[in-house]
């Protein structure tokens, strides 16, 4: 029986789009004013496979030849512009994602568990309540941005036994699979064909409940 759901958080419950695009392209426009990037207007899609990455993951594959002074220094400014953007309510979670959320709270533990910042998840829980959704809280900073499916070894014994990892892209499936924990992929996420790792797959976060009374409690 499952009794612990972890949560991925940026393309599961949170659409990152509305803050990162805008973010990403202000940063980029200023390589481009150096010289070190020809122009470009970046989509939404061309975006999705740095969403779910640490900063440095995102900044080592994207512009590997900045020192790390300069990748530091440039993500730094995309935070600030995002924090603009999520204080001034551009911060969008997934339709249905906090109403479905909060009703499995009645039901099972719940555990935030992404990649993000201390600062990052501080302005999310005051923008969008997360106190109502979540029982614990795990970030990659609390973990030194180590891989997630180290950090899920070392506390996933401190949660009540039956574990369910809901994510949508390959960090989220890895973890899951490492430490014999079945996976549900959202389809609708930023991990394209990587959700064909997962266990479980769902077109939209409100199909959560179905699936879980489905698949694990019949």
């Amino acid at each position: 029986m499952i009794r612990t759901l972890f949560f991925d958080f940026d393309g599961t419950i949170h659409n990152a789009v509305p803050i990162y695009l805008p973010a990403l392209q202000e940063v980029y426009d200023e390589l481009v004013k150096k010289g070190m990037r020809p122009e470009k207007t970046w989509t939404e899609s061309e975006i999705f496979p740095f969403l779910g990455q640490t900063a440095k993951e995102m900044w080592d594959g994207f512009a590997p030849e900045l020192s790390d002074a300069e990748k530091e220094a440039y993500a730094e400014k995309i935070r600030d512009i995002e924090e603009g953007l999520i204080e001034s309510g551009h911060s969008k979670l997934f339709d249905g994602a906090f109403e479905t959320l909060k009703a499995l709270k009645n039901d099972y533990h719940m555990v935030f568990f992404s990649n993000c910042s201390n600062r990052y998840l501080n302005l999310m829980k005051k923008a969008h309540h997360l106190d109502d959704l979540f029982h614990d809280y795990l970030t990659a900073e609390n973990f030194a941005y180590q891989p997630k499916a180290k950090t899920l070894s070392m506390v996933k014994e401190y949660f009540p036994a039956g574990h369910l990892f809901i994510g949508d892209r390959h960090h989220d499936f890895e973890a899951g699979t490492a430490n014999g924990i079945p996976t549900v992929g959202c389809a609708y996420g930023f991990g394209g064909d990587e959700i064909d790792q997962a266990t479980h797959t769902i077109q939209t976060i409100t199909a959560l409940p179905a699936l879980l009374s489905k698949q694990f409690h019949q």
